[in-house]
């Protein structure tokens, strides 16, 4: 089989059958249009060595100089869709049963806002609109991911309760809660006053003004533009603002499984990457204090 075609197979299945999300469809197709680049449209997969899997990989790395991240994650695509062209029989073997190889990320820790960055943007948050400041609350109160903010349907809010349903990563359901009274009252207000004729015919919380859902990019716009309005002197995205809201709720001593249940991980492995920012923030407040310098002086 042709690499096109296999592709192009592989994608409908994750389509059609699995229903990934848009983004995640997105990514898949840029993942593997650079293999289709690298080894050719006509070239016969089952003709792939794992000897140029190896290549291709060095050649990532090398020749195209892409980020640790993305090479990782070109290559979990890849392995999906060989096991996927095994198991649909479209392919007898698959290059990575013979080799090994691992992309080592370097350690980062999640980005995301102070105590007093996150003040001014809660001061600041009303004054690009009701839509801008709903979506802002939204994602630091719940720690949504911007894509699940956008994809969030009326269906699944329950505005008596502040209940959500968040169809999040691998369509894996969780629910969250919007307990803060403000912000309860302006999600009850936003769906309150939808036209008729969108409050159900469109689905999405959110919709423009020509009655069209919108798109994270909207949303990644608004966030922006927040964050010049509060002054602060980094570009804000709404994933700073979800590494925020699990930030401070390991900081304030939440434990790490409801943050997990929150921000809809699948391992704990992920969430504990906040509580080496907590560590952070014991380190820094112990530098801070200085209670051997601070206690030995006023003793001398």
């Amino acid at each position: 089989m042709p690499v096109a075609r296999a592709i192009a197979a592989f994608l409908r299945y994750c389509i059609d059958e699995r229903q990934l999300a848009q983004h995640t469809i997105s990514a898949y197709r840029q993942d593997l249009t650079e293999f289709q680049r690298y080894f050719g449209e006509a070239r016969q997969v089952a003709d792939i060595t794992p000897e140029e899997i190896v290549a291709y990989h060095r050649c990532l790395t090398g020749q195209r100089r892409l980020s640790p991240a993305t090479v990782k994650r070109r290559f979990a695509c890849l392995r999906t869709a060989f096991t996927w062209l095994i198991r649909r029989k479209m392919l007898d073997r698959t290059p990575f049963a013979t080799i090994e190889i691992q992309t080592r990320l370097p350690a980062r820790l999640p980005r995301g806002l102070s105590a007093e960055e996150l003040r001014l943007l809660i001061l600041c948050r009303k004054t690009l609109g009701q839509k801008c400041a709903l979506a802002a609350g939204l994602l630091v109160a719940t720690g949504m991911r911007v894509g699940e903010l956008a994809s969030l349907q009326l269906g699944n809010i329950d505005v008596t309760s502040g209940l959500m349903k968040i169809l999040g990563k691998g369509n894996r359901e969780r629910v969250v809660f919007v307990t803060d009274t403000e912000l309860w009252q302006e999600l009850r207000d936003c769906v309150a006053t939808r036209p008729a004729d969108q409050s159900r015919s469109q689905h999405k919380l959110f919709v423009g003004r020509d009655g069209r859902p919108v798109r994270a990019a909207q949303i990644r716009g608004w966030i922006r533009r927040l964050g010049i309005a509060s002054g602060l002197n980094r570009r804000l995205t709404p994933h700073m603002l979800r590494h925020t809201a699990a930030t401070m709720l390991v900081e304030s001593g939440t434990d790490i499984r409801v943050v997990q249940r929150l921000l809809g991980h699948q391992s704990i492995v992920t969430t504990q990457l906040y509580t080496h920012v907590s560590d952070q923030a014991l380190q820094s407040a112990l530098v801070r204090a200085d209670l051997l310098r601070r206690f030995g002086s006023n003793a001398a």
